[in-house]
């Protein structure tokens, strides 16, 4: 399976990959993998130096079709971004 890899050295090959269509995809596919226990991996448009974006179980990549951002807000303790009219909570403090 070829996937790219992040800026680190790591060169770890996932299980599977996953690319959610829109939010309601992205909520199955990991209600899924969360209830049958499995490891995952988000990944959603930057890369990383220290191998964070890679993993051996399943590959969430949201980059390619949940590119749509319409609003980001920071209120001290969390950072929000909304994508096609959802919420991620991407930073918790």
């Amino acid at each position: 399976m070829k996937v790219a890899t992040d800026a680190s050295i790591y060169e770890i090959e996932p299980k599977q990959v996953v690319y959610p269509k829109n939010c309601d995809d992205l909520i199955k596919v990991i209600r899924k993998l969360l209830s049958s226990k499995q490891s995952f991996t988000m990944r959603v448009g930057g890369t990383s130096i220290g191998g964070q974006s890679t993993g051996s179980g399943t590959l969430v990549d949201i980059s390619k079709y949940l590119t749509n951002i319409i609003d980001f807000r920071e209120d001290g303790h969390t950072t929000s971004l909304f994508l096609d009219y959802s919420i991620m909570i991407i930073k918790a403090l």
